[in-house]
């Protein structure tokens, strides 16, 4: 295994090795685009998971949006 994969993998590891991670899913995000009312100004940070809700706020057009994803899959 290659050093930079196992660090990930450490990592990866010490930060959810006991934690509930994705412990809720969005059936409907016009429901989120409603309450966060997204802006052209605006700069989003979101967990992507499946990237179906990071694809439906760019509807919203806003500046930027980081999608992380700390599953190594």
């Amino acid at each position: 295994m290659k050093i930079a994969n196992w660090s990930r993998q450490q990592v990866f590891s010490l930060m959810h090795s006991n934690n509930l991670v994705y412990n809720q899913c969005w059936e409907d995000p016009r429901l989120d685009r409603e309450a966060l009312n997204i802006q052209p100004t605006d700069n989003l940070l979101m967990i992507t998971s499946a990237g179906c809700n990071a694809l439906n706020y760019l509807l919203d057009d806003p500046r930027h949006i980081d999608a992380v994803d700390m599953n190594p899959r």
